[in-house]
């Protein structure tokens, strides 16, 4: 049974409201415009938040990936984004099942519905797009690095104007940022408006963004070496001369002409996480909210200096006390 004290269904969607009403403990579902519930909300004072050393060593494992805020509705939605997140928390969750209430996932709020229907492809796609139904107004999408293998003097014959994303809507004008080291050119795309035009997507959150928080809801990304879902075009891919320079077999994506398969990175739904919690801080945010805390399995989200748990009436930051509610 998920955890909730009270619902409520709001039509005043100014960010002071909907500042209030976190503060209070509630949060936005997915059920229906305006549909909140109050809850024992996780939040991360930012004011009080620096990175541990557990917090690096999950960059570290995520070194390279990227952060691109894309502002809801995302007009550059493919049926491939929704059908990530269906077979995501398929995955993680199992098949659909009865249930009497709300299910938390296992990352941000809650996955299942009262019916214990799994998300839906079409339900990714109406938080997505369809600003009249869903309460989520931010899309952080998350980019893996292009590593590409060539001997240096042939990268240092490249001149930079070539090393740009060929077939883009731009007409491939737009420049990567690339670091020449040894044998290897590690590419990263700058960030952009629309993550198709990258290409490179291995993960996405839909979020709450206000003038004072964030709330990092649904997360979902690729959970196995796979084609990522929006497989990227490499370097002057249709042309002969700058075709020669390929994906090899590195991580996180491995050969083809097209970026090949994903090899999945180590702590990639906690490094999604920690590098939007980053990202808050540095963008002047106050709190950032996780979800609720009720299972065993939510103890991932601890691992985080400045969390205040709501236990009905106030915040605390006692987390042994948070604990024994499990």
């Amino acid at each position: 049974m998920y955890l909730k004290w009270k619902e409520k269904t709001i039509t005043d969607f100014s960010d002071a409201n909907i500042n209030a009403l976190y503060d209070q403990g509630y949060l936005f579902t997915r059920e229906g415009k305006g549909s909140m519930y109050q809850t024992r909300s996780l939040r991360v004072d930012l004011s009080k938040f620096k990175l541990s050393s557990e917090n690096r060593r999950v960059l570290k494992k995520t070194e390279g990936l990227k952060l691109a805020p894309l502002t809801l509705p995302y007009a550059g939605y493919h049926w491939s984004v929704g059908k990530l997140g269906k077979d995501f928390y398929e995955t993680k969750f199992g098949p659909p099942r009865p249930t009497s209430g709300l299910v938390e996932a296992g990352e941000g709020t809650p996955a299942l519905n009262r019916s214990g229907s799994v998300f839906s492809a079409n339900k990714v796609k109406e938080l997505l797009t369809d600003t009249a139904k869903s309460n989520f107004n931010q899309l952080f999408v998350y980019h893996a690095p292009v590593i590409l293998s060539e001997t240096p003097a042939r990268l240092n014959d490249v001149p930079p104007e070539r090393l740009c994303r060929a077939g883009s809507r731009s007409g491939g004008k737009n420049p990567l940022n690339t670091n020449l080291k040894g044998s290897f050119a590690r590419v990263y795309t700058e960030r952009s408006e629309r993550a198709q035009d990258d290409k490179t997507a291995v993960g996405y959150c839909v979020a709450r963004e206000t003038d004072e928080f964030i709330h990092y809801c649904y997360p979902f990304y690729q959970l196995t070496d796979q084609t990522p879902p929006l497989a990227p075009p490499l370097i002057g891919e249709g042309t002969t001369e700058d075709s020669r320079i390929t994906a090899r077999a590195s991580s996180p994506y491995k050969g083809g002409d097209r970026g090949g398969g994903f090899t999945h990175m180590p702590n990639l739904g906690l490094g999604m996480m920690t590098k939007a919690i980053v990202w808050a801080k540095e963008n002047g945010k106050k709190y950032v909210y996780l979800g609720s805390f009720q299972r065993p399995t939510d103890t991932y989200k601890l691992q985080f200096a400045g969390l205040e748990w709501f236990d009905g009436e106030r915040w605390k930051s006692d987390m042994e006390k948070l604990k024994k509610n499990l």
